[in-house]
């Protein structure tokens, strides 16, 4: 990986995930669908993730996909607890409270969804999420 692992993010891109046999795989959807779908492929297992935001859904997703290590542009205080709590080491340029929504007048609705239902709760959450985009 490069120096900085931010300079992997173009500009079109929303996530890169670098797999452990150091294919890359560029992402450009926003929210938590990209990480999702990287999930389901299996890309995460073992992965180092490149994000520009990640909320608490993204923390969940990365930990049930078996992420080794992230780096992101935003990181809110939710997300970084969560994947501290696994093990799970990384690197934000901004920690911050909450995530905000795309219009900027509020909460991410996945981080404000989540923050409704119990930890175990939170996988059938995303899921449900996802499939209501």
């Amino acid at each position: 990986m490069t120096s900085s692992p931010f300079v992997l993010l173009r500009e079109c891109d929303t996530l890169v995930v670098i797999t452990p046999d150091g294919a890359e795989h560029h992402l450009s959807e926003r929210g938590v669908a990209p990480l999702y779908q990287a999930c389901m492929n299996g890309w995460l297992k073992g992965a180092k993730v490149v994000d520009k935001v990640s909320g608490l859904g993204a923390a969940v997703v990365m930990a049930r996909g078996g992420v080794t290590r992230y780096y992101t542009r935003v990181v809110s205080r939710k997300a970084m607890a969560y994947l501290e709590a696994r093990g799970i080491p990384g690197e934000a340029l901004e920690v911050v409270d909450g995530i905000i929504n795309r219009r900027g007048d509020g909460p991410c609705p996945l981080e404000a969804r989540l923050s409704r239902v119990a930890e175990c709760d939170y996988w059938d959450e995303i899921v449900a999420f996802i499939e209501e985009l």
